[in-house]
């Protein structure tokens, strides 16, 4: 950034680090569907955590600004724990923080080898909701559980994978 953005004055790396982080927690934004998802999913009773790689104040700032802390009955940061994702021992931690089997667990993740790849390590199924990352068969090995492309598909998908016995992740 220093060397590509046109600056009136020149500046220096700690000077921009200190204006992100002045500045950075005002942008933050939850996901679109995000609150109504919660919402659902806490009215079919489940137990939800976040797993989330990051410094701890600014992953537990962002998650106190955009009100998401009630929603959830564990909050795992890699900061926090010093184990970052794809890290299996992330997820297993969490499994322990939520009381449930990774084969009773569905994790929702945007980036391919952080969030599915890696929960896939410790047996939890993903569902990969598309977004900037691509997904790479050779790399994961496969398809993860499932794809959307929007939050508030996860209710109905949930509803079927009551019904539907665990599988191989691959379909």
């Amino acid at each position: 950034m220093l060397d590509w953005l046109p600056w009136e004055q020149e500046t220096t790396m700690e000077e921009l680090k200190a204006y992100y982080d002045r500045n950075y927690m005002a942008h933050a934004k939850a996901m679109e569907y995000a609150e109504d998802t919660l919402k659902a999913c806490r009215g079919k009773g489940l137990r939800l955590g976040i797993i989330t790689n990051g410094y701890s104040h600014v992953q537990h700032a962002k998650i106190d600004l955009l009100n998401l802390r009630g929603y959830f009955d564990a909050i795992v940061v890699s900061g926090d724990v010093e184990i970052r994702k794809p890290d299996s021992r992330i997820y297993q931690l969490a499994l322990d923080r939520l009381d449930v089997a990774p084969e009773e667990t569905v994790i929702v993740g945007d980036h391919p080898v952080n969030d599915i790849w890696g929960a896939a390590q410790a047996r939890i199924r993903g569902i990969w909701l598309r977004r900037k990352h691509a997904w790479d068969e050779t790399l994961m090995g496969g398809k993860p559980w499932r794809m959307i492309r929007e939050l508030n598909e996860i209710p109905a998908l949930l509803e079927q994978y009551e019904l539907e016995p665990c599988g191989t992740g691959r379909d």
